[in-house]
């Protein structure tokens, strides 16, 4: 009996193990569902690089190591830059006009992305409950209507 007990023991055992392992498993599979393949990313870095040879195409490292240069070497200084950065001062530093509207749309979306907080059921609960007493009110209005013409 001890033994059958230590088989029994040892199958639930691995059978709790697989099933972490499998729900992993599912949790990442979802997660890189939408993942770029490796042979995409292959293709996109030697795309860029081409690019990049025949001067259309600018890499972000040369834009930062600008921006650095533009404050005296001084990479706080360059990030405590207020102003604005535009598709035009984009273009004056060599990056073509096209990737520099994409750039700059990329980062607001990522910055959005980033900075806005989720939707969650409770920020909608003041309308949820002024939508509730006024159809509360519409449907009393309308039973009284209907008991006024039935009487």
């Amino acid at each position: 009996w001890f033994t059958m007990f230590m088989v029994l023991c040892a199958i639930i055992l691995l059978n709790m193990l697989l099933a972490i392992i499998l729900d992993n498993y599912m949790d990442v599979k979802r997660v890189s569902a939408s993942a770029q393949s490796l042979t995409d990313q292959f293709h996109e870095m030697r795309r860029r690089r081409q690019m990049q040879k025949r001067k259309e195409r600018m890499r972000l490292t040369d834009v930062w190591d600008h921006f650095v240069s533009e404050a005296h070497g001084r990479p706080k200084l360059a990030l405590a830059d207020e102003r604005d950065i535009t598709v035009d001062i984009l273009e004056q530093m060599g990056m073509p006009r096209i990737q520099a509207a994409r750039t700059l749309q990329s980062s607001w979306v990522a910055h959005l992305k980033a900075t806005t907080a989720p939707f969650e059921l409770k920020h909608s609960a003041a309308w949820l409950a002024r939508f509730e007493t006024d159809t509360r009110k519409m449907r009393n209005a309308l039973y009284f209507l209907f008991d006024r013409l039935d009487f």
